[in-house]
């Protein structure tokens, strides 16, 4: 058993690692566009293209 003061320190520790392994992963795949969040119509733009010309999912799921 371990102490508040330690977990929250392992929580913390553990969430970076995960999240720098994730970008990593992340800046792989040159599909990924990245835009900076207060650039909400360059984000609205690039999404309208990618969903104009991605063909619609012919599974029957939404």
């Amino acid at each position: 058993r371990i102490g508040r003061d330690e977990a929250v320190r392992t929580l913390k520790r553990d969430t970076r690692r995960f999240a720098k392994r994730q970008m990593t992963w992340f800046r792989a795949d040159l599909q990924i566009v990245w835009s900076r969040p207060d650039r909400i119509s360059e984000i609205t733009r690039l999404a309208r293209e990618y969903l104009l010309r991605t063909p619609p999912d012919s599974s029957g799921t939404p």
